[in-house]
């Protein structure tokens, strides 16, 4: 995965600051060193964009782990608002079964134990999806874990790209100068 000078920057930031050094501890919570991060986000760009169940069993935690997306929901015709996969078996059943979709991937933010990630990707029909996704992870003995992961994404592009269509309603009518400050 290629990764741009924000992640060498969140490095320096984190080394900077007090016990900010590789692996430290933010008060009572262990936080992942930038190396860390770099490992958590590549295992879960090769989680979601070639699976493998190895590398999900290495890098989702068991005790705790689920995954939200309303843009997921919309298009398996769940409930908008819960879970999309409520552990990691339901999760892993259901990923094995997708093809692959590479990420290609930019991490925007760390804060102790949750990573921000933007991405994109292009499969089938070759439309461009643009999408973000939060990881929460925990320490289990001398691993980081993915517990939670909530992900938004543009969904109808992935209608498309998976074979889909949609139909776009006319845009509204606007006042002339509605827009205007």
């Amino acid at each position: 995965m290629k990764f741009t000078i924000a992640i060498s920057a969140l490095a320096a930031v984190a080394a900077a600051l007090p016990g900010g050094g590789p692996g430290y501890d933010h008060g009572q919570v262990a936080c992942p060193s930038p190396n860390d991060v770099t490992e958590i986000t590549n295992a879960y760009a090769d989680i979601i964009g070639a699976y493998k169940q190895p590398v999900a069993d290495r890098w989702l935690d068991d005790q705790s782990f689920s995954d939200w997306s309303d843009s997921i929901n919309i298009l398996i015709a769940q409930p908008l608002g819960g879970p999309t996969f409520p552990n990691k078996a339901v999760f892993e059943m259901l990923q094995a079964k997708n093809p692959p979709t590479p990420l290609h991937q930019t991490v925007t933010a760390v804060q102790c134990n949750t990573i921000v990630t933007t991405w994109w990707t292009k499969f089938g029909a070759n439309v461009p999806v643009h999408g973000i996704s939060v990881l929460t992870v925990v320490r289990r003995g001398d691993q980081w874990k993915i517990s939670k992961v909530v992900t938004e994404f543009n969904s109808v592009a992935w209608l498309i790209d998976m074979g889909g269509s949609c139909s776009i309603p006319a845009p509204p009518t606007v006042a002339p100068g509605a827009y205007e400050a």
